[in-house]
């Protein structure tokens, strides 16, 4: 943050930056063109706390509602109208234990430790997925195309399995080509990652 004169207290201080003036406008009704730590610090405080308030609200609301935005691993989909937006990825660590080999997770598929790591790779497969539904849905957009996962070994030997995906975001523009329930569903996420994109333009500063 910035050295410089306050234009509410009128005295030398740090200004906050141009979007947490704007976030403490947004939350407090405020109008002033620009606040200092010193005469705003509780105001931005409190903003903050709003701020992932209604963050928190969202994040309950995709946990439920965002596999319902479409992922495949073509390219394109038979009878897909679709504007390209971007690549978007997803990446999870999960603790696998003393492995040993990366091999030996699969070598027993009826063992109920191979079913643990199994189940662990699963559940990290869905939140890179999840990640890039939402990161495509920040784009504007509303399915993932060309989707790629890839696993890898990390951590110096630690146990760590990272889990990564990648693809392209796309706007697809017949969306009954997906049924009329799932396009309601899609059509509703989408109105929802409109609605938390400019909540997510705000960094968060230390003070």
């Amino acid at each position: 943050m910035a050295l410089g004169k306050c234009v509410n207290c009128f005295k030398d201080a740090e200004l906050f930056p141009e979007d947490a003036v704007e976030l403490i406008n947004k939350y407090t009704g405020g109008t002033s063109i620009g606040y200092c730590v010193k005469c705003a610090k509780d105001k931005y405080l409190q903003s903050i706390e709003k701020l992932n308030k209604d963050k928190e609200v969202f994040n309950e609301y995709f946990k439920k509602k965002i596999m319902s935005v479409p992922s495949v691993t073509v390219e394109n989909p038979n009878n897909w109208n679709y504007e390209a937006l971007g690549i978007v990825t997803g990446s999870v660590s999960v603790g696998m234990g003393i492995m040993g080999d990366l091999s030996s997770t699969f070598a027993n598929l009826t063992g109920g430790q191979s079913f643990e790591y199994n189940l662990k790779i699963s559940s990290a497969e869905h939140a890179c997925l999840n990640q890039m539904r939402l990161k495509a849905l920040n784009m504007g957009g509303n399915a993932v195309v060309g989707v790629d996962l890839d696993y890898s070994e990390v951590g110096g030997g630690k146990g760590l399995l990272m889990v990564s995906a990648n693809g392209t975001a796309v706007k697809l523009k017949n969306l009954d080509i997906l049924g009329e329930t799932k396009m309601k569903d899609v059509e509703e996420l989408s109105k929802k990652g409109e609605e938390l994109a400019p909540l997510l333009k705000y960094k968060i500063y230390k003070i």
